[in-house]
């Protein structure tokens, strides 16, 4: 699914796309592709904090107002929050016993499929698949299938457009 940058001044030639895969009793599937001749710019966070420089995120709801957040750097570096209600606890807690089983990078994709405890996994309802861009002069640019505010602003649950069917391992897009 092609994600849309925030401001429509951002790259048009990155052609990002996004792939969520739900696979029981367990596994969520992330991939991201672009035009591979895009160069990007620092993959390198400060302190963990991904988000900050070149990053893939998936939000995924569950039940009631809770959700987790995944980031994931070219580098193989990653993080897993849950999240209560919107944006809170501040700063965000780590999501006990997430486990990547399986990264690859290469020009123009990044893959990753983490295992989550099931009793998580049971409660996924909505989705989102996010990036943070930064472009080789320092520009950062944000890409979401949805951008529901005025902002860009991923923890947003109107912008989870994508329905998660856990049961049936499916991810769609109403």
């Amino acid at each position: 699914m092609r994600l849309q940058p925030f401001s429509p001044t951002a790259w048009t030639d990155l052609g990002l796309e996004g792939r969520l895969s739900l696979k029981p009793p367990g596994l969520i599937g992330l991939s991201f592709s672009w035009n591979a001749l895009f160069a990007f710019g620092a993959t390198r966070a400060p302190d963990g904090s991904l988000w900050e420089a070149t990053c893939f995120e998936a939000f995924l709801s569950l039940e009631g107002h809770a959700y987790l957040e995944f980031n994931l750097a070219l580098d193989g570096r990653w993080n897993a929050y849950h999240f209560d209600s919107y944006r809170q606890p501040q700063p965000p807690s780590a999501l006990p016993g997430v486990r990547l089983l399986e990264f690859s990078s290469a020009p123009g994709r990044c893959d990753a499929t983490f295992e989550i405890a099931p009793s998580l996994f049971g409660k996924l309802a909505r989705a989102s698949l996010t990036a943070v861009i930064e472009s080789k002069e320092g520009k950062i640019s944000y890409w979401a299938l949805d951008h529901a505010g005025t902002q860009p602003d991923f923890h947003d649950a109107r912008s989870f457009v994508l329905d998660c069917d856990p049961a049936r391992a499916r991810v769609s897009k109403p």
